[in-house]
């Protein structure tokens, strides 16, 4: 069986369904996509999403700028059920306040309502800017990289715990700052 790849290292807005843009800034820089979050205070996530491949697929991304000035900027992944609104994000988190970078795996009720934190690995992670969703048809497998070679799992738990998500894509939320998110890969991989 041969692995079926989509790259999408050209990214365009107009090829994804855009998810709670509302005051967000979302926009084609080159081959990059910049979405900027609107200054809130609370959670806001925007998602730019693809229907999600049959398993076993993976999907990774390339954060291209970190913001060490962030309060609580996440960007990352997520798998998006559209029908319940229900989310699960897979992100990098920034926070000046205290100059942290975390990895989170959260669940979400809606685009508004974050129902909790199910994995935060807690330590220092600058450099890492490769995240990518492993979904073998048993497990979903949350990776992380710092060269998109070598992955290490921060977080495994069974497929479709907390929704059963149709789509999945660039997530970002700025929760109370209007900082851009600048991705510049996108990658789906499939069996076939």
């Amino acid at each position: 069986m041969s692995n079926i790849i989509k790259a999408y290292n050209t990214l365009k807005v107009a090829d994804f369904t855009i998810v709670n843009q509302g005051t967000k800034t979302i926009t084609d820089i080159g081959n990059k996509i910049s979405i900027t979050g609107a200054s809130t205070s609370g959670y806001s996530w925007c998602f730019l999403t693809k229907s999600l491949p049959t398993a076993p697929y993976i999907v990774e991304t390339y954060v291209e700028n970190l913001s060490v000035w962030s309060s609580y900027l996440m960007q990352g992944l997520a798998l998006y059920d559209s029908a319940s609104g229900k989310s699960v994000t897979f992100s990098i988190m920034t926070n000046g306040a205290v100059y942290s970078c975390k990895l989170l795996v959260q669940t979400n009720s809606s685009v508004t309502t974050n129902v909790g934190v199910i994995y935060s690995n807690g330590v220092e992670n600058w450099g890492i800017n490769w995240l990518r969703i492993v979904d073998d048809n048993t497990n979903w497998k949350f990776q992380a990289s710092t060269d998109g070679i070598n992955w290490v799992t921060q977080y495994s738990t069974a497929r479709n715990t907390y929704c059963t998500p149709n789509t999945v894509g660039l997530s970002v939320c700025a929760y109370s700052q209007a900082l851009a998110t600048t991705f510049s890969h996108f990658k789906v991989i499939t069996s076939g």
